[in-house]
């Protein structure tokens, strides 16, 4: 009743208080034309992880900002003759159907579509000045467009240009382009089916023909269908509750015209169709891939013309040459039937399909994350999917033939079995959709500010929240209706949420109405976050560190504060402190202890404890321009917290923020978002203090495949409350994991090895070693292969506890078939000792999408709803085994100190030595350990064997804890918060502020981190067998970051890596004279510099015996991006093969080098230290330009300090003339740089030596200089080295600057760290060659 009233009332006030705008959806035939209407608005949540939004694919990014409802579609064919013309308004069951002769051409067909479109009947837009875009599908992009681009005179020019490669289709596009734009006075947009498939490398769309026709007649694979790709990657990312960018995917799309595409971390890197849709698979009426050779064979003994063999194999191949007829389901029929043709036919569509199915999963090395059937036959055709699965469970595809059989499927969902490795999906396509939603995007229709009409009809100004800057109101919504009032309730709060009224013959124009609930936001001193924690699965600090990640780089003064700290040395306190590197003293950033408060409180002073508070805030907060305050967690305060949460609040005046965990641990019989809003309810203010606004709630340990329909549905709930969801965050298992110095710390144990281990092992398993050394390796062995089998929804459960469920489940299944019936469900969880309805059970199924339409379920299903009520979960989850053993045990000791050697060993995260100390073992002993190559952490406690297990199984009522040097755990807490929050929230909090224009070092590597995780590169490290090299390399893969090929021999890095008891076993490890390109390698590289005197032996020398030639020639030939060199190599080793073979890019003519110097506070680039020893005047000129261009390319704005030993015109020399001059040509290159010099280093970088130095001229530059350039080497690598020494700030470089492809140096003294780094800036400078236009 009142809840779906509510809904309801949300709903109309949703369409109308959002921008709203109408797109048109067409595509022009030869012959026919064919439109959808669609109304598409804002998103109720548009903005949240708005800071990754560029990383997104485009669907992906559209369908986040935007939602789109169809209206009505059509479709005008056999125009030029007897034309039938089908109009249907979408919800209405009847459709209008008819004859139409004589309608000469495309503009008679326009006219015929507005007719239905505006009649009285089933029109749903007044005039065509209602249209606020047109979206024009156009076949063929070539090679020029990657993503959807508004129609001007030069697209038009080239979507004819590229009518010779699609003659069939462009023509006709373009003549439905040229006709709309006659008639709508709107936006019009071209989508191209071509453009999802722009990011293949040219290994994957380069045909083996000469490269010089290829080029000249644009002869490559394209492939097709990609507006249909992009939609249906979107919306399979959204049903796994993963970013597309997360995601390795095979797509099927199945129909009359069919293809696959192969898509890595949400790139699309190969597809079946080529220069046309004939390659690939068997169609409709399309051959599919043929022998060319066939062509020029039935030309000469057929007779046939060209066009004729064309026309053959485009209409009168693939299953209708096959058996007569090109409809799947009457095939199947007829095969079923007997008949022979229809069998065969059959079997080779299926078969192509299975092909170029194990070419992708090569392609992606085995790691698929799923494979999507979609169109007509991929969704409707459960016999086709069936065919195409058989027997793959080898590959990790196990399909579920139940789901897969189930009428309803084709809407959508999981057909593969829960223990299938790779997820075999349906998902439905709609391209019109994602057309109209591309349109709305390029166009920037929705980002334009809305007009507001009051009783005067005068325009409001625009919502500072509105990203348009034109000031032009979108077109009129047809959602612009006044909301009826509820039944028995008022209709005043609807009515208000919006004011429409009606503009004359204009009609009526929507306002848009900036968020009431982030009101209290702006402008306040701070907010005040308190959370609950019942899940004890992740550490409540999470929201604080995530938000004080998202703000630093913004407020200038940014600071944290507890009212209430444990004690002196607060935990979290301590963290944000040391984290933030915070200036502060401990004692002005909490107001009184928890002792301190309990005491107060016993004796009535509650007042004067507010006070406290108050005056150690406002001391504060004079210190800053924005404070984050930590309050009480529940359970933190005895008596409750919330109460004094609210006081504290109230005092400070600041609103209150609430994270909750309530999602991972609802209460029995509730849903998750029911639960959630029980708790808010619970611990809002009440009373005298029910005016303190609960501004907003952060949602944390989300389920990650239901985030998007949870926080839709807590969206639309709190809405009506005035409360904004802030973030709605899924779990993480980085954030789940107890890392070794969590359990030490909690034991107090010392540490005799092993401390740089100690925060990156997790512990997942406890074993106590009292066996024999032989029974004790066995049992540690077969532990963790049964755990490694267990099915997920039997994870941390004892053996017994899954029997006696298992026990309870069969009682109930009464067909014994391996199903219960959903009714059933609440008898069988009584028999467990549950009391559960029926109606819980659904409720919690329909949070689920695989099981909301179910009328069985499996044991597996049922395990699963079952830890749903039981908010159950392993409370150490994943990790290495810490054993634990009686320090007398050296036998034990030892035997797992070797016994780590093995890769094929289980990891061994830690040994603990109970019952003594370092005193306790020998001195032999102890050397053992001190040169323990493994790196396995050994600690010692004094407690004996049994109160040291019985502390560690108490960390399972203690959440895994942040701890300053959690460096995994920190940047999910920061990745985790970025993606999830909601950007306007953000800009609530630093409008007004003082703002930081500098980026810190954590924000920078933290940028370009994202970057190069969301577009992954592929980097070679040619010094596979330097220890620290293998270690990058694995915290590489580890992170995400990048493809890595390790270079050297394989037995080598293999015993590194265990060495040092790291992971390898995804990188590509290549022994360069053992590789099968090796002799490709040596023609091409005699070929490249063969004027140079290259000779074949001296190409082989040079691979063989310098594997950094051999990671220069993968580069050359497009087989990796990037390549990182110099642990073991002087600079010039690094860079010898590079400017020989890569070469300098256009455009640039000098190869020099940057530093970038990562202090807490700011970030520079210094160049050049480490190429050019002397450079002249014009070398010190295109240093400066390229540094700048550099700067640019990480997002860090350019302001040039040309240095020397005297500043302005205040000294003359030849070091000081050589920069002047350069200064002076730089400015006629780029007139629009901001460079200065020459000038000194202090009065570059410190405002008030520039003011001093600089008396009487402003200058953009002096104080503020981002990019410094040296006179030469010598003053370059000396500066770049004490800054590095003195400041102790991250150096990273040197990088190079001006060759055609990214390789960068490092130095010989470099840390593991610094390799991560240098390789994470060679990806971004990959990323960004790529996306910038060439150079003339």
């Amino acid at each position: 009743g009142g809840a779906v009233r509510r809904v309801r009332a949300w709903n109309r006030r949703s369409m109308t208080s959002r921008p709203t705008s109408t797109a048109l959806v067409i595509n022009a035939g030869s012959s026919s034309l064919k439109y959808a209407l669609f109304s598409v608005r804002k998103r109720a949540h548009d903005g949240f992880g708005g800071g990754d939004d560029e990383l997104l694919g485009t669907c992906e990014r559209v369908a986040k900002k935007s939602h789109a409802t169809q209206l009505a579609s059509g479709i005008i064919a056999e125009i030029g003759g007897q034309s039938v013309v089908t109009h249907k308004k979408t919800g209405d069951d009847s459709q209008t159907v008819s004859n139409v002769a004589g309608m000469p051409d495309h503009a008679a067909a326009f006219s015929e579509m507005i007719r239905h479109l505006t009649s009285s009947k089933s029109g749903l837009i007044r005039n065509v000045s209602d249209i606020g875009v047109v979206g024009h599908r156009v076949v063929h992009g070539a090679d020029m467009f990657s993503k959807s681009v508004v129609i001007d005179q030069t697209v038009e020019a080239a979507i004819e240009d590229a009518c010779k490669l699609a003659p069939l289709h462009n023509p006709a596009n373009l003549l439905g382009i040229r006709e709309a734009k006659d008639i709508f006075p709107c936006p019009h947009v071209a989508v191209f089916d071509t453009a999802f498939h722009s990011s293949m490398p040219p290994v994957s769309y380069t045909y083996a023909i000469p490269l010089d026709l290829a080029e000249r007649h644009k002869i490559r694979r394209y492939g097709f269908h990609g507006t249909s790709y992009c939609y249906v990657l979107q919306q399979t990312a959204e049903r796994l509750g993963k970013r597309s960018a997360d995601l390795n995917t095979i797509i099927c799309h199945l129909g009359n015209g069919t293809s696959m595409a192969c898509v890595e971390k949400g790139v699309c890197i190969d597809t079946s169709m080529g220069l046309t849709p004939l390659e690939g698979l068997v169609m409709g009426s399309r051959c599919g891939d043929l022998d060319p050779g066939i062509f020029n064979h039935l030309t000469r003994e057929q007779g046939l013309t060209p066009l004729q063999v064309d026309e053959l194999l485009n209409k009168g191949s693939g299953l209708m040459g096959l058996c007569g007829d090109s409809n799947m389901e009457s095939i199947i029929a007829s095969a079923d039937a007997g008949e022979a043709n229809a069998t065969l036919a059959l079997n080779i569509f299926v078969q192509r399909v299975r092909k170029y199915l194990g070419s992708y999963m090569v392609r992606l090395n085995g790691h698929v994350d799923a494979i999507v059937f979609t169109a007509g036959i991929g969704q409707n055709s459960d016999r086709i999917r069936a065919m195409v699965c058989e027997g793959l469970e080898p590959l990790g595809v196990s399909l579920d033939a139940a789901k897969n059989g189930r009428k309803s499927i084709s809407k959508g969902g999981t057909i593969s079995t829960s223990h299938s490795y790779i997820k075999v999906m349906v998902v439905p396509t709609d391209e019109e959709l994602a057309i109209a939603l591309q349109s709305v995007e390029a166009a920037h229709i929705l980002d334009k500010p809305a007009a507001a009409v009051s009783d005067s009809a005068t325009p409001r100004k625009p919502s500072p929240f509105s990203k348009g800057t034109d000031g032009n109101p979108p077109p009129p919504s047809l959602d612009s209706t006044k909301p009826e009032a509820e039944e028995g309730g008022d209709g005043g709060e609807a009515s208000q949420a919006v004011a429409v009224e009606a503009a004359g013959e204009g009609g009526a124009v929507v306002s848009e109405v900036t968020d009431a609930s982030l009101h209290p936001i702006e402008g306040s001193p701070g907010v005040y976050l308190a959370a609950s924690n019942r899940s004890m699965m992740s550490d409540s600090s999470v929201p604080e560190v995530g938000l004080m990640y998202a703000l630093e780089n913004q407020v200038r003064r940014l600071g944290y504060f507890r009212p209430i700290a444990y004690h002196e040395n607060d935990r979290r306190l301590d963290l944000i402190k040391r984290v933030f590197q915070i200036e502060d003293q401990d004692s002005e950033m909490y107001g009184v202890t928890m002792r301190k408060a309990v005491y107060m409180l016993a004796h009535g002073d509650e007042d004067a404890l507010i006070q406290e508070v108050m005056a150690k805030f406002d001391a504060l907060h004079a210190k800053h321009d924005f404070i984050i305050v930590g309050g009480l967690n529940q359970g933190e305060m005895p008596g409750g917290a919330q109460d004094l949460n609210s006081k504290f609040a109230d005092a400070l005046n600041l609103p209150i923020i609430w994270s909750t965990d309530a999602a991972s641990f609802p209460r029995p019989g509730a849903s998750r978002v029911q639960t959630i809003l029980e708790e808010i309810e619970l611990v809002r203010p009440k009373g005298e203090l029910k005016h303190l606004p609960l501004a907003g709630v952060i949602a944390t340990e989300v389920p990650r495949e239901r985030i998007a329909r949870i926080r839709d549905k807590l969206t639309s709930s709190l809405e009506d409350e005035k409360i904004k969801t802030l973030a709605v965050m899924p779990v993480d298992p980085r954030i789940r994991i107890r890392t070794l110095r969590e359990v030490a710390n909690v034991l107090g144990a010392s540490v005799l090895c092993g401390h740089e281990q100690l925060d990156s092992n997790h512990v997942g398993k406890m074993i106590v070693g009292t066996l024999q050394v032989s029974d004790l390796l066995h049992l540690i062995s077969n532990r963790h292969a049964e755990e490694a089998s267990v099915a997920p929804e039997l994870d941390g459960l004892a053996p017994a506890e899954i029997e006696d469920c298992r026990k309870a489940f069969e009682k109930f299944d009464k067909h014994k078939n391996g199903l219960v019936n959903t009714r059933e469900i609440p008898s069988v969880m009584r028999a467990l000792g549950w009391d559960v309805s029926l109606n819980e059970v659904q409720m919690i199924m329909s949070e689920n999408e695989e099981l909301e339409n179910e009328s069985d379920v499996t044991f597996l299903q049922f395990m699963s709803l079952l830890s749903q009520q039981k908010g159950g979960h392993d409370p150490m989850p994943g990790g290495s085994v810490l054993v634990v053993t009686h320090v007398g045990r050296v036998d034990v000791l030892l035997s797992l100190l070797m016994a780590s050697k093995s890769p094929d060993f289980p990891k061994i995260g830690g040994i603990l030595l109970t019952d003594g100390s370092r005193s306790s073992l020998s001195h032999e002993v102890l050397d053992i350990l001190a040169g323990n190559i493994m790196r396995v952490p050994v600690l010692t406690i004094p407690l004996d064997t049994f109160e040291a297990t019985q502390r560690i199984h108490g960390l399972h009522g203690i959440a895994p804890r942040l701890l300053p040097t959690s460096s995994v755990k920190l940047r999910a807490a920061q990745e985790l918060f970025a993606a999830n929050v909601c950007q306007d929230f953000l800009h609530a909090i630093v409008r007004g502020k003082d703002l930081r224009h500098e980026m810190t070092s954590r924000h920078f590597l933290y940028h370009i981190s994202q970057t190069a995780r969301q577009h992954r590169q592929h980097i070679v490290l040619p010094e596979g067998e330097d220890a620290r090299v293998v270690q990058a390399a694995a915290e590489l893969l580890d992170r995400g970051l990048c493809d890595v090929t390790i270079l050297g021999n394989i037995d080598a890095i293999n015993g590194l890596a265990a060495d040092h008891g790291v992971d390898v076993s995804r990188a590509q490890i290549v022994d360069p004279p053992e590789s099968p390109d090796f002799e490709l390698f040596v023609a091409e590289l005699v070929k490249q510099r063969a004027k140079k005197g290259m000779t074949d032996p001296i190409a082989r020398n040079l691979l063989t015996g310098d594997f950094t030639w051999f990671g220069v020639m993968m580069m050359h030939l497009g087989l990796c991006d990037g390549m990182v060199s110099g642990a073991c190599h002087t600079t010039a080793d690094t860079m010898r093969p590079a400017l020989q073979v890569i070469k300098t890019s256009k455009g640039t003519s000098l190869v020099s080098s940057v530093m970038f110097m990562l202090l807490p506070e700011r970030v520079f680039l210094f160049g050049d230290c480490a190429i050019n020893v002397d450079p002249s005047s014009e070398d010190l000129c295109q240093i400066g330009i390229s540094c700048a261009e550099t700067a640019e390319a990480f997002e860090i704005e350019p302001r040039v300090a040309m240095l020397s030993y005297a500043t302005g015109e205040s000294n003359t020399g030849p070091i000081v003339d050589k920069v002047r001059k350069a200064t002076e040509l730089a400015r006629e290159k780029k007139p629009n740089l901001l460079i200065e010099g020459p000038t000194q280093f202090d009065a570059a970088v410190d405002m008030e030596v520039a003011q001093q130095k600089n008396k009487g001229s402003s200058s953009n530059v002096l104080g503020r200089a981002t990019v410094c350039v040296f006179p030469d080497l010598n003053s370059g690598n000396n500066t770049y080295k004490a800054v590095q020494q003195a400041a102790r700030c991250i150096a990273v470089g040197p990088i190079m600057q001006g060759l055609r492809l990214p390789v960068n140096d490092l130095s010989r003294g470099c840390t593991v760290n610094d390799i991560v780094n240098t390789v994470i800036i060679t990806c971004n400078q990959a990323i960004s060659a790529k996306l910038s236009p060439p150079k003339e």
